[in-house]
């Protein structure tokens, strides 16, 4: 017997009727309450001055040296304010005007547009955020979502602990990088339908500010994912005698190559220049930190990795503490604690006790989330796309977890070129907090299609969804009622007592 076609955009249920929108404009208000949902959430950092990290200190010392030369009409190619100085362009600091540029260059101006209008690099920033919300949104709606749960999955997204986390941290390459990759899918799921030369240039259009947004890691776990839904996917319509994704590999491949090859000055002068990097095997690095192929060792590489433990603060995010705190113990309850005597002057405390050595926050998307996304996961597996993510999220944590489970990771680290350039096996997560509220959006809509349905079938996975969900929040309780002064005792016995502080 075949197995079912895929069917990745027809929708598998009605339209949820929401009445204070009206149906028509639904498309253009959600995107917009996305949009003022990310500057609420932020504004207080957009009118206050923007958030104090290193990476953002660190961009501050040769910013204002770009604006120089560019109004100077000149293009810098050395960064004098950076360790004892460094390449601009090789170190993907600046790109310079390119004529090819012009579409990729647009995109970006907007950001900057957005930045100017509030004076504030944090507005800059989370218009990525916004932009990433709005192509979760239209990419559910693709896989046949409906509009309302599109909506709030989108927030969730966003507002993943683990991603939002890179606005307030310095990261500001990477939501640039995430907030394209659901048009990416968005345009790989419009190909199969119908290839046009429209479509492939929108394609090429899209990889390439991808590729400009220059977090080479992040790139490459892009990259995986879509390399995997055109695994699965190929395999999945092999079995079903369709070819509609094979067709399409010649032209993602070509679109991909011409991509890469408009941003290739960038991506092979920074290849050349890696061995006198950070991430090569240079002076700058310690004998016990470097490696003879031009990458890290395994234990350099691998000293930020995820552990099966830490899977707990998916639903609890604060098991294993919570980042950096700030810690003033010159108030009357801190003053004389035991904690007080080991913050440091700067007042911030590594209040994390996982295996890392640090940890900004926990890959901590939502208890609902999660809750929702395995019902997606095990109510919708017949849509294609699920099986994806699910085989996505699985991969994601396994890939994470480096040397603690090394089995994929060994297998990237030794034999897939340039891995070994990279650091923290955890970042790796990203896949999953992207595949994570699509997945809970399927299970809301798996919930409301057995609301309707009057079937015992429909009724028993509502009692299970009930009785999974009473489990979940009577496990909080005990654990509140029963366990917290062990876990206080824990924490205070544990080495994070011998190693807090800067």
């Amino acid at each position: 017997m075949k197995s079912k076609k895929i069917n990745s955009s027809k929708p598998a249920n009605k339209e949820l009727n929401i009445t204070f929108i009206p149906k028509k404009y639904q498309n253009l208000i959600f995107p917009i309450l996305i949009a003022i949902s990310v500057f609420i959430f932020l504004w207080n950092a957009i009118s206050g001055g923007g958030f104090i990290a290193s990476d953002n200190i660190s961009y501050a010392s040769f910013s204002n040296y770009l604006k120089e030369a560019n109004q100077a009409g000149e293009f810098p190619l050395w960064s004098p304010h950076i360790f004892s100085g460094m390449p601009i362009f090789e170190a993907l600091l600046a790109t310079g005007e390119r004529s090819w540029d012009f579409i990729a260059e647009f995109l970006l101006e907007i950001t900057r547009f957005v930045g100017e209008i509030f004076s504030s690099d944090v507005a800059r920033v989370g218009t990525f955020y916004i932009l990433y919300g709005i192509g979760i949104y239209f990419l559910q709606l693709k896989l046949g979502t409906e509009k309302i749960v599109s909506f709030i999955t989108s927030l969730a997204a966003i507002f993943s602990t683990g991603v939002i986390i890179w606005i307030m941290i310095g990261h500001n390459t990477k939501p640039w990088v995430l907030a394209v990759l659901p048009y990416v899918f968005l345009s790989i799921l419009s190909l199969r339908e119908r290839i046009t030369l429209v479509k492939s240039a929108l394609f090429v259009i899209l990889l390439h500010f991808m590729f400009e947004g220059t977090h080479m890691q992040m790139l490459f776990y892009a990259g995986l994912s879509v390399a995997l839904f055109y695994v699965l996917s190929i395999a999945s319509e092999i079995k079903s005698g369709e070819h509609k994704t094979l067709k399409t590999l010649p032209v993602a491949l070509v679109c991909l190559v011409i991509a890469l090859s408009m941003s290739s000055d960038r991506i092979l002068a920074t290849n050349a220049y890696t061995p006198h990097s950070t991430r090569g095997s240079a002076p700058t690095l310690s004998e016990n930190e470097k490696d003879k192929s031009g990458g890290n060792t395994y234990e350099y590489a691998t000293s930020f990795s995820f552990s099966p433990g830490e899977m707990i603060t998916f639903i609890s995010p604060s098991f294993f503490g919570f980042g950096k705190l700030e810690y003033d113990k010159s108030l009357a309850g801190n003053s004389g604690t035991m904690l007080s005597q080991l913050v440091p002057p700067s007042g911030k405390l590594y209040a994390y006790w996982g295996q890392k050595q640090i940890e900004d926050a926990p890959p901590y998307f939502g208890v609902i989330i999660f809750l929702l996304a395995i019902f997606g996961s095990i109510w919708g597996w017949r849509h294609f796309f699920v099986k994806f993510l699910v085989v996505l999220s699985v991969f994601s944590l396994l890939l994470s977890f480096g040397y603690t489970f090394s089995l994929v990771y060994d297998f990237f680290f030794y034999y897939v070129p340039f891995f070994n350039k990279f650091r923290a096996p955890s970042m790796a997560l990203v896949m999953l907090h992207f595949a994570a509220p699509i997945l809970a959006g399927f299970g809301i809509s798996e919930i409301l299609k057995l609301r309707k349905s009057s079937t015992s079938q429909s009724k028993k996975r509502l009692n299970i969804l009930l009785v999974s969900s009473s489990l979940l929040m009577l496990m909080a309780l005990l654990f509140s009622f029963f366990f917290e002064q062990t876990y206080r005792t824990a924490v205070d016995a544990h080495r994070v007592l011998g190693g807090v502080g800067e």
